[in-house]
């Protein structure tokens, strides 16, 4: 396999940075037009910026009311191509990998968090009617 060298590669990259605002932007108008579809649907925290701050928004993170929840979701969504993923698999002190870096403690809440959570990509990539097949999807697992 061929490969492009520094050169090529520092090509590529300055391509793709002189995208980037304008991807920015896409994306952020896109999150607008959809983050009033996720807080319409009850039981579902959608985890936002804080007041007076604006994010780039890679992904919509939101909080399901228990963990079953979040895995009746992942069942029906995870492989289905819509953009459905976990963002947190487990709390920091049970990664066998961060053993001795981050120290073995109890930690409830941030158990809590990563088994509830679940997000969704905001990629141009996901339609507007994936995205709604999405909303549906949770709206049914809530109810």
């Amino acid at each position: 396999m061929e490969t492009l060298g520094r050169r090529g590669e520092e090509a590529i990259g300055a391509h793709a940075a002189s995208r980037l605002s304008a991807f920015i932007a896409q994306t952020t108008a896109q999150a607008r037009r959809r983050l009033p579809r996720l807080r319409q649907i009850g039981g579902i925290e959608v985890l936002d910026d804080p007041a007076g701050a604006e994010g780039t928004w890679p992904f919509h993170l939101l909080l399901l009311p228990s963990q079953q929840q979040r895995d009746a979701a992942l069942a029906e969504l995870w492989q289905a191509g819509m953009g459905v993923s976990r963002l947190y698999i487990d709390a920091m002190p049970d990664y066998a990998y961060l053993k001795g870096m981050v120290p073995a403690q109890d930690v409830p809440n941030a158990r809590d968090f990563a088994a509830r959570t679940l997000s969704i990509s905001n990629s141009p990539w996901v339609d507007d009617g994936d995205f709604e097949t999405v909303c549906r999807i949770l709206e049914k697992i809530v109810a």
